[in-house]
């Protein structure tokens, strides 16, 4: 079943503060979800686009996974609030860090809540963005794990701008990660003037079994 959740998206960006809201549209163990934020695209500072937040809008709420065979996922605990840092490096086109948490989860009440801060210079707007993988690594504590992926944007004139992020999460949940787990996501992304509404397919597996489902995936079928 689907549920939505506000979001606030408070930005330190080009010297320039302000805020952007809007609501992601979950669909728990599903491995589909939509975030759609809002904004006047002429109040932007020069040379960010808004849809660089993808990088931490939906791949920042995991339990949007559908866990395939041995995959453990300790988003699946909606009882668990988190908290995680993210920091993305666009290389010549700038640098962006968040940290992100939510609040009451699993209830009527919950939100989460992002802080961007960075410097960027994208020349143009953000119309695609290619399928990524993401490793996630159990850490030193329980309930802590790292995560590493590399996004990839295509801009309007065909430019190409990579961005390779380093996460840490860590959240208080029943499921442990005790093993190495890889996020297979695809984009569908759609802009307006007012804001943007971004898909995701997420499939989540364990990567003892990765290399058997890898053929299947190069083919399209992430089941």
């Amino acid at each position: 079943m689907a549920r939505k959740v506000p979001i606030k998206v408070n930005c330190k960006i080009n010297n320039k503060q302000f805020r952007i809201t809007g609501e992601l549209e979950l669909h728990e163990g599903e491995g589909f979800c939509i975030a759609e934020p809002t904004f006047d695209r002429n109040a932007m500072p020069k040379g960010f686009q808004p849809e660089v937040l993808s990088g931490f809008l939906i791949t920042g709420y995991p339990s949007a996974s559908r866990s395939i065979g041995k995959a453990r996922n300790p988003f699946d605990d909606l009882k668990a609030d988190f908290k995680t840092t993210r920091e993305i490096d666009l290389g010549t086109y700038g640098q962006l860090k968040t940290s992100y948490y939510s609040k009451d989860r699993g209830t009527n009440k919950e939100r989460v809540t992002f802080n961007v801060s960075g410097s960027v210079k994208l020349p143009k707007r953000i119309t695609s963005i290619a399928p990524l993988s993401e490793v996630w690594r159990p850490g030193r504590r329980p309930n802590q794990f790292t995560g590493q992926m590399t996004f990839t944007w295509i801009l309007e004139d065909g430019t190409t701008v990579h961005g390779s992020a380093k996460s840490r999460y860590n959240i208080q949940s029943e499921i442990q990660l005790s093993t190495e787990q890889m996020r297979v996501i695809t984009f569908d992304l759609a802009t307006t003037a007012t804001g943007f509404k971004q898909s995701e397919v997420i499939r989540l597996y364990d990567v003892a079994e990765w290399n058997n489902v890898l053929p299947n995936v190069m083919n399209g079928n992430l089941d």
